[in-house]
């Protein structure tokens, strides 16, 4: 699969069974057939190499899209062409659906191109707004971005269809997905070091992450932190995270 099933030799057991005169004739009188079956075999022999790498793509494609919502039906049709073994059929099943399939991932790949796009801008937004930020020299910034890995997003090409695999190949969708949730982290961890550059004594201090539903909540939230925060600065310096 997805190549059809090796089409019979009808007739040739039989003609084995036979010898001399009386296989010669047999093998005379079908060879008009053997003649036909022999072209039409390498008719499909010629097919299944010419659309052989268009399958292969698909495979590659559909590793890709798996987990992928709005790929299922592409998915669910190159499984039939699989299933059925329908490489070879005299319409071309694996075409459409690989250009489906590409379209669906290249549509995904530049969504989450974009999101670790947006979330580094806001990250160095919010580096370049904190003061702590602001007092360190440019050679210290560089330095601290290069240790926690906050770099800009590399250019996106997946035009081409071989581009979008070679895209994919180095950077799974799943890949792309984590690096734009973990930009949060890395400022955090850059304004951390940010404030050791300047107090080395400096530790990080995490507040307490709720939800709130009225001023009650947030009284009694801000008491809380108010106390963590009062006898967390006893001990010296912190960065809030």
């Amino acid at each position: 699969p997805p190549l059809p099933e090796a089409p019979a030799a009808v007739g040739l057991e039989e003609l084995k069974g036979m010898a001399g005169t009386e296989q010669l004739l047999a093998i005379w009188s079908k060879a008009d057939a053997f003649q036909s079956s022999a072209e039409d075999w390498r008719k499909l022999g010629e097919l299944g190499r010419k659309r052989r790498p268009a399958w292969e793509a698909l495979e590659r494609l559909a590793r890709h899209a798996e987990g992928l919502d709005r790929a299922k039906d592409d998915l669910a049709q190159a499984g039939a062409v699989r299933d059925s073994r329908q490489l070879l059929d005299k319409t071309d099943r694996v075409a459409p659906v690989k250009a489906s399939l590409a379209t669906a991932l290249r549509s995904a790949v530049k969504e989450a191109h974009e999101g670790h796009e947006a979330a580094h801008r806001a990250a160095i937004e919010q580096l370049d707004a904190s003061d702590t930020w602001k007092r360190l020299s440019e050679n210290d910034r560089t330095e601290i971005l290069k240790e926690v890995d906050l770099k800009p997003v590399p250019a996106l090409s997946v035009a081409a269809e071989d581009d979008l695999l070679a895209a994919l190949d180095a950077t799974p969708l799943s890949a792309r997905r984590a690096a734009a949730d973990a930009v949060a982290g890395r400022v955090s961890r850059a304004l951390l070091l940010a404030a050791k550059r300047l107090e080395p004594e400096a530790r990080p201090h995490a507040v307490d992450r709720a939800t709130l539903h009225n001023e009650v909540e947030v009284r009694e939230w801000l008491g809380r932190e108010e106390k963590a925060l009062l006898d967390a600065v006893k001990r010296g310096p912190i960065v809030i995270t």
